[in-house]
């Protein structure tokens, strides 16, 4: 499958391969080439974000390629050690960074280690013309800052390194190098000129992107596709992207046109306005930049993909991120400001997310002092940061607002589940106590009922029995007076005076039993003590014996206790 055209390359440089979509920088390119073809060494420098790499990748390397210069692989004095690599073995960092730069992957590592920049490159030979000749050689060693923002622990290598440049630069007539610098570090390298040829002296400057190099950057590349701007859209594009914030007066600012354009810049709002156009339209007209080509728009969502990645990469919270730029990076007037690197972070940011930023060109770093500082790339991106924040801070405010509200409402929830749980605890505990006393009460009622009840029946029987008893003592009286009756009437009869005397004692026993009171059995006999009565029981023994002595016959058995044993 054909991969589709894309016309611009967005916020990454460009690359050799974008040769062919690569405008508004061919002045620069000419006169870049005539200065490396004439000079042995040549520093080119340039503000962050210019398009440096943009230019050598893209406009540099392919010209020296086409004046028949073998071109090594660009390198870096940055790199990264390998796992069976100690740095104790390394004799100079920024070489043996150099060194794996230039070499394939099953190259032997260790042996670069103590290897010598000249020692490398005699060691290559020379590729030939068509005559036979040997072909000049080109070195670039591109962001070449990092020599003096890496590695603090082997400043000593930098001064090795240059001599080593120096070196090959003498064992070679026909070696070029070219150092790409950030501007702001020029001043570090005065301490290393006298080895280097011409001491280092000359230099390019590169530029920011022009009004006029900006128009050519935008119009050219989609007619490789067959497309074009109408009239005066670029120039809208291209005055959009010039406007700058400028403070007029104390607390006071205003946007005006600026000088150059942010190269990234551009390159960020062509490829949005580029991948969103329709695919059958040829013709690009103001409608599809309002709509698609937004300055402010496409940066305030550039800015919001940078802060996306940089938290992703540093786990960090994206509020603290977004309040650095917001506050830090811009003044209270609306301008830009400058934040200060310490080791660990800026401003209480991880570095981790700071590096992210800078190397997707939304900040760029300058050093003062010998200190690293970072400020926004441009000021185009005031507007869109302040716009993306303020929709930030509205949402997590609404979000807060919200979060507050639902927290609010699961504690009047949560105490009203409290309150009701306490409520039917409390009308549980009530029900269960009225439960409780209510069984109590029954329980009591009962027993009461069973009380009443119970002493009614022992009553009842008590008045049955005391009824029994009576019916059994007026029985037992009836049956004393009968056989009193009896007895007094034989008394007077010597023939049934026997007879009288026992209805007397059978009298006497049935009247004992009448009451356990013995004088009250008594008194039924009228008799008022037991002495009486004992007396009155001798006294009938007596006159029974002498009566039974006349009487032939019969016999009585009498006992003090009562019975009556025979008759």
């Amino acid at each position: 499958m054909v991969p589709e055209f894309q016309a611009y390359v967005g916020p990454r440089p460009f690359e050799e391969k974008d040769e062919g979509i690569f405008f508004g920088r061919a002045r620069e390119v000419r006169d870049l080439l005539s200065t490396v073809i004439a000079h042995r060494l040549v520093l080119v420098y340039a503000q962050s974000g210019a398009g440096k790499t943009s230019i050598i990748n893209a406009g540099l390397i392919p010209l020296l390629k086409g004046k028949q210069i073998e071109v090594f692989p660009v390198a870096r004095v940055k790199g990264t050690i390998l796992e069976n690599t100690k740095t104790d073995e390394i004799s100079n960092i920024y070489v043996f960074n150099t060194l794996t730069s230039w070499v394939e992957d099953e190259y032997n590592v260790k042996r670069l280690a103590k290897m010598k920049l000249v020692d490398f490159l005699n060691a290559r030979e020379h590729k030939m013309d068509d005559y036979g000749m040997p072909l000049r050689r080109a070195v670039i060693f591109d962001q070449f800052e990092e020599i003096f923002s890496l590695y603090q622990d082997r400043w000593k290598d930098r001064e090795g390194f240059f001599e080593q440049v120096n070196t090959a630069l003498e064992a070679d007539p026909l070696l070029r190098v070219v150092f790409v610098i950030r501007e702001d570090f020029i001043a570090q390298l005065d301490p290393y000129e006298d080895p280097l040829p011409e001491r280092m002296w000359t230099r390019f400057h590169m530029e920011r992107l022009h009004r006029e190099d900006a128009l050519l950057a935008i119009k050219e590349p989609v007619k490789k596709a067959d497309r074009f701007f109408a009239e005066g859209v670029a120039e809208k594009l291209v005055d959009d992207l010039l406007k700058i914030r400028v403070e007029t007066m104390p607390g006071k600012t205003a946007e005006v046109p600026g000088e150059f354009i942010e190269a990234v810049q551009l390159q960020i709002v062509c490829q949005k306005l580029w991948k969103e156009l329709p695919p059958d339209e040829k013709q690009i007209t103001f409608q599809h930049l309002k709509t698609y080509g937004n300055v402010e728009e496409v940066l305030s969502r550039f800015y919001e993909e940078a802060i996306r990645t940089a938290t992703e990469k540093a786990g960090i919270d994206e509020e603290g991120l977004r309040r650095l730029c917001d506050k830090k990076l811009i003044t209270e007037t609306g301008t830009r400001g400058m934040v200060y690197r310490a080791p660990e972070s800026t401003c209480g940011v991880p570095n981790a997310s700071i590096d992210v930023l800078e190397s997707m060109h939304l900040i760029r770093a300058e050093w003062r002092a010998g200190a690293r500082w970072y400020e926004l790339a441009h000021d185009s991106f005031i507007k869109p940061i302040q716009d993306s924040n303020k929709v930030f801070n509205d949402e997590l405010t609404e979000k807060k607002r919200v979060e507050e509200k639902r927290a609010e409402k699961e504690k009047l929830e949560k105490e009203w589940a409290e309150k009701e749980r306490a409520e039917k605890e409390r009308l549980e505990k009530e029900w269960a106590e009225k439960e409780r006393l209510e069984k109590e009460r029954r329980r009591s009622r009962i027993i009461k009922v069973l009380a009443v009840f119970s002493i009614a029946i022992l009553i009842l029987a008590g008045f049955a029995v005391y009824l029994w008893i009576n019916a059994e003592e007026k029985n037992k009286e009836a049956r004393v007076s009968y056989l009193n009756l009896q007895s007094n009437t034989l008394r007077g009869d010597p023939k049934n005076l026997d007879i009288s005397v026992l209805l007397a004692i059978e009298s006497f026993q049935i009247s004992r039993k009448l009451n356990d009171d013995f004088l009250t059995r008594l008194s039924i006999l009228g008799f008022t003590n037991r002495l009486d009565a004992e007396q009155l029981m001798l006294e009938a023994e007596q006159l029974i014996r002498q009566e039974l002595l006349f009487i032939p016959h019969r016999g009585v058995v009498l006992s003090h206790d009562g019975p009556v044993y025979n008759v």
